[in-house]
């Protein structure tokens, strides 16, 4: 999925570097950004500073360094033509939604277990109860039996 954006967006993003006019890949931007796992989009020219991004304030600074953590990873783009790089576009991806997606989907697991095992258990000793039951009532008969033909000798 990250490459797609990528490749996708590479094509806006050249064409408003050469261009000077955003307005295309600004919308481009916002579009992916709806994407659940993409955190922000970041556009650079030549010089490392940021034309345009997802992010108002970013706007004018120069690229940070795009380090990875536990929760964001990012992958990146050189925009390039025969004369050499001329930007770079990267994308901001949050793990975020997968880790709570996870969480979600192992508590609903956890739960779906715990429920089977107590049905298991109720339904064990329902059955044991009801098996036992009326075997009490055989042993008692056969006690019975038993009794009544040690009177008949």
């Amino acid at each position: 999925m990250e490459q797609a954006l990528l490749t996708l967006l590479r094509v806006s993003s050249r064409h408003a570097l050469l261009t000077e006019e955003y307005e295309d890949a600004r919308r481009a931007f916002t579009q992916v950004q709806q994407v659940l796992r993409v955190r922000r989009v970041l556009l650079a020219d030549a010089a490392n500073r940021i034309v345009l991004s997802t992010t108002s304030s970013d706007i004018g600074s120069i690229l940070p360094a795009l380090t990875a953590t536990a929760d964001q990873f990012w992958r990146t783009t050189d925009l390039t033509n025969t004369t050499g790089k001329f930007g770079v576009l990267a994308i901001e991806f949050s793990t975020a939604p997968l880790r709570q997606a996870h969480r979600t989907v192992w508590h609903l697991g956890l739960r779906i277990a715990i429920t089977g095992m107590a049905v298991i258990v109720f339904a064990g000793v329902g059955l044991g109860f009801v098996l036992t039951r009326r075997l009490g009532h055989l042993t008692r008969a056969a006690q019975r039996i038993t009794a009544s033909d040690g009177c008949n000798r």
